[in-house]
């Protein structure tokens, strides 16, 4: 599955509170304690194959500690992402292009020690929490990106839609995407801001599923195992 790894590595300035619990420990060297990485993919819909659903984006915001330490406390778990769509030259409108998204506890994908009724979070040394968010590409004021999207076809792949002859399956041509976020993870620790980091991806247009079965060609790429920019010479 194609996979979009950027990692921006963010430094820990500061433990804040006069009397932090012990374990959070001060130290006078309080650098690259934690760092940020950012990750996306190209979000396959389940049962896609049979739905024909759009595709959509998922991004991933993890932060690992990079301590000796472990490091445990209430989550707070509060931040905020950004993803900013970059549109080609001339394309113009009335709408925003992007989408701020909260990020809480509601988003966690991934933590190794939480317990979801106390809220204590446990990060021992290398240990990672991750948020994830699925985006269908609606800006803040609730914009279809993919309506304004230049799009390409499949050669090789046939489907079925609503109302209309069995076509080529279609995808945007290739798109670009900036992505920030910032996360505070425990009250006593001070917020990380990741710089911003770009993304570039190519998505499904919705249809009702594969057609080439019916018509006796050889099955579609599955959108899991391919990268969707690569089946449209992007």
């Amino acid at each position: 599955m194609l996979k979009t790894e950027i990692s921006t590595y963010l430094f820990l300035f500061s433990i804040l509170s006069a009397g932090c619990n012990e374990n959070l420990p001060v130290r006078e060297n309080v650098m690259d304690l934690v760092s940020m990485r950012i990750q996306s993919k190209y979000y396959v819909v389940p049962n896609s194959e049979a739905t024909g659903a759009a595709g959509q984006l998922q991004f991933f915001v993890s932060m690992k500690n990079n301590m000796d330490e472990t490091l445990e406390d209430i989550a707070r778990l509060d931040g905020t992402m950004s993803i900013t769509w970059i549109p080609p030259i001339g394309e113009k409108g009335n709408y925003t292009n992007t989408r701020t998204v909260p990020l809480t506890r509601s988003n966690l994908f991934y933590a190794k020690s939480y317990n979801p009724v106390t809220r204590k979070l446990i990060l021992a040394p290398n240990d990672s929490v991750v948020l994830g968010f699925i985006w269908n590409l609606k800006t803040d004021d609730s914009t279809n990106l993919f309506l304004h999207m230049t799009e390409v076809t499949e050669p090789s792949c046939i489907v079925y839609r609503d109302g209309l002859p069995p076509s080529n399956r279609r995808f945007t041509s290739r798109q670009k995407f900036i992505v920030a976020a910032s996360v505070k993870i425990f009250d006593r620790l001070v917020v990380l801001n990741a710089l911003p980091v770009t993304v570039q991806y190519c998505i499904k247009e919705r249809d009702r599923g594969e057609a080439n079965k019916d018509l006796g060609l050889p099955s579609c790429n599955d959108l899991s195992k391919f990268d969707p920019c690569s089946l449209t010479g992007q």
